[in-house]
């Protein structure tokens, strides 16, 4: 489950007692499951809408081919085909046309993903307020716990613009969602980075690692098998249209008056198979950038390395140094959202 870094289980908060109410937050929660429901539900329908475009979009020009393939070699469509086609065609313009509808999809899931990862920012950039983590009066702590995330919804009540204000500044220290402030209480900072080494550090590097190859779910295609399969449809459908282009050349030197009509079904049949080929071509290059690859199985191998570089320098550092490695990964994970945001708002399967 991807979200079991919020939603941790009673077994791992009990491994620590004296944090384990800050580990998991169920009106933190509450709200992260509703924007991460409303991210889900949009990215379905951007996705079906798109592809269904693409379809659509294919199967027009099929169409297309074949109502000058088949006359051109004397034959003739049924009409019921001829309907089928400009139906499809008269579809697939009217997706062009109104394609805010994938337009508005993709915004209402670009929001909300952005509403739940800075909701995931502020839970654990409040384990580098040392002062307020350690405090033992935990109702003081809870009302100033109240407190900020009243603030961040108040700041966050126009998700457009927040979103807006969000990818123009840049990821530093002076953004973050809460102070920084040292560990006075060994204990406690020892409580903090053994748990967050593990539902932080841990799970944000098998998280980006697995976005290549979905390793948590066998049963699905990951970003590298979407994106070796869609480049090789792509490339082969291509030269194979450049390779008929040139058996056409060939028949054409070798083409006599006898068997003019044969050649000219030859011809015609070709032409036919090559614009087949480049639409496939063309399919698949949307379907590409439907999805933001390669950009986007790039992205996650970039943050996935510097990640496992965080976690590995983690092992020997002490707790003022992890508190460090903490903040240097909470940085890049802002990073990693408005790399995210910039690089999904970009997608289209109508290019």
């Amino acid at each position: 489950m991807y979200n079991h870094d919020l939603h941790v289980s009673d077994e791992f908060a009990e491994q620590f007692p004296t944090i384990k109410h800050l580990l998991r937050q169920e009106e933190l929660l509450r709200r992260f499951d509703l924007h991460d429901k409303t991210a889900k539900k949009n990215k379905a329908l951007f996705l079906r809408l798109g592809i269904a475009a693409l379809l659509f979009g294919f199967s027009a020009l099929v169409g297309i081919i074949l109502e000058i393939f088949v006359p051109a070699v004397g034959g003739q469509l049924p009409k019921w085909v001829v309907v089928v086609i400009e139906t499809t065609a008269i579809v697939a313009i009217a997706i062009v046309l109104f394609d805010r509808f994938i337009t508005c999809s993709k915004s209402h899931y670009l929001l909300a993903c952005f509403a739940r990862e800075r909701l995931r920012h502020w839970q654990f950039q409040m384990f580098l307020d040392g002062n307020l983590v350690s405090m033992g009066d935990h109702a003081a702590q809870a009302s100033i716990i109240n407190t900020r995330l009243k603030n961040f919804d108040q700041s966050h009540q126009h998700l457009q613009g927040s979103s807006a204000d969000y990818m123009h500044r840049p990821a530093s220290p002076e953004n973050l969602l809460h102070p920084y402030t040292p560990y006075s209480d060994v204990t406690v900072a020892n409580e903090v980075f053994a748990a967050l080494k593990t539902i932080r550090f841990e799970h944000q590097s098998q998280f980006a690692k697995g976005k290549g190859r979905d390793a948590a779910a066998p049963h699905h295609i990951g970003l590298s098998e979407h994106y070796h399969w869609s480049e090789t449809f792509a490339r082969l459908s291509l030269v194979g249209a450049v390779s008929i282009a040139v058996i056409q050349l060939v028949l054409m030197c070798l083409q006599t008056k006898e068997m003019e009509t044969e050649f000219h079904n030859a011809h015609s049949a070709l032409t036919a198979c090559a614009l087949l080929l480049v639409a496939v071509s063309a399919t698949a290059r949307a379907y590409r950038t439907g999805l933001t690859l390669p950009e986007e199985l790039e992205s996650y191998e970039d943050y996935a390395s510097h990640v496992e570089m965080l976690r590995t320098r983690l092992e020997s550092a002490d707790n003022a140094r992890k508190q460090e490695l903490l903040k240097e990964l909470e940085l890049e994970a802002e990073r990693e959202l408005q790399r995210f945001i910039r690089m999904k708002s970009k997608a289209t399967f109508l290019a």
